[in-house]
């Protein structure tokens, strides 16, 4: 196992720390700060390990994963990324668990075509457009997050198929706390979504959904708006 750990990188003009082409490789313990372009940036590799970094002021993403196998970042606080905090593209099999994300000026975590993806118990504070954000994802678990103050929406997705969102806290967004379009067999279930500008859960252009055993309260429109969904169950919600 090749390790790149506990070092310390600041004003890079490109990346603070860039791998490609590699396999089996911790990347652990490092300060990353002030980056011209992202923080952390991995392409095509395969079993890569990102944990316990700290990564701060990158003007592009503040971790960015590109075309890996076998990927998990988890553990790492990202603080004021000018783009995404964590940006993962074109990944299979890969874990975003723990990291502690905040004032992204894009979204705090964003997947883009990706396949069996686990994104859990994470913190995301005060993204400047969704803060979390599913592009082109199947076989994903979005679990036991907390999103707060996202300007948009607290959790976004579209075009995702065997999804499931539960046991989110999801707070003060500018848009709707949760809001998922264009899936196939998705489930938005026992989520807490509190204070969102628009809707508290919005589910369009769905095939075979759930939405089940969620609290919604204070949405300035609607807590719960679904439309153009085939094979849908709306059970055992409370909204106010």
């Amino acid at each position: 196992l090749a390790t790149i750990n506990n070092n310390d990188v600041t004003l890079s003009g490109g990346n603070g720390i860039e791998l490609t082409n590699s396999e089996l490789v911790d990347i652990s313990g490092n300060n990353v700060n002030l980056s011209g372009d992202n923080g952390i940036f991995v392409d095509p590799s395969i079993g890569i390990n990102i944990t316990g970094n700290t990564v701060a002021g990158s003007l592009n993403d503040g971790i960015h994963a590109l075309d890996v196998i076998g990927l998990n970042i988890s553990g790492n606080t990202v603080i004021g990324s000018g783009d995404d905090g964590i940006d993962v593209n074109n990944v299979i099999g890969a874990n975003i668990s723990n990291n502690d994300v905040s004032l992204s000026l894009d979204n705090g975590i964003e997947l883009e075509n990706g396949a069996l993806v686990n994104i859990s118990d994470n913190t995301v504070v005060a993204s400047g457009n969704n803060g979390i954000d599913l592009n082109n994802a199947a076989l994903v678990n979005v679990d036991s997050n907390t999103v707060l103050f996202s300007l948009n929406d607290g959790i976004h997705a579209t075009n995702v198929a065997g999804a499931s969102f539960a046991n989110n806290t999801v707070g003060f967004s500018g848009g709707d706390g949760i809001d998922v379009d264009n899936a196939i067999a998705v489930g938005i279930t026992d989520n807490t979504v509190f204070l969102s500008g628009n809707n508290g859960i919005e589910l369009s252009d769905a095939l075979l959904a759930n939405v089940d055993g969620n609290e919604v309260y204070g949405a300035l429109n609607d807590g719960i708006n679904v439309n153009n969904v085939v094979g849908l169950s709306v059970d055992n919600n409370t909204v106010g």
